[in-house]
């Protein structure tokens, strides 16, 4: 007989990518823990580095080109 193994962890939030970018680009937690991230959070999200976007503008092109 196989038991299923069960997860007891809890989900993991999410927070607007806005608040984060507004945190790394002040360096105040506190705007964060304000309206109720945790401390560890908001200061982790000063240690990582900022993911590297690429966008290309879209609006000048054809459907056939896009």
């Amino acid at each position: 007989m196989i038991i299923p193994m069960t997860t007891t962890g809890r989900a993991q939030q999410r927070y607007d990518h806005r608040l984060r970018d507004l945190v790394r680009g002040t360096g105040d937690v506190t705007i964060a823990t304000d309206v109720g991230v945790p401390r560890s959070t908001a200061r982790g999200w000063l240690r990582e580095v900022p993911a590297v976007v690429v966008s290309l503008d879209v609006t000048t092109l054809t459907t056939s080109e896009l």
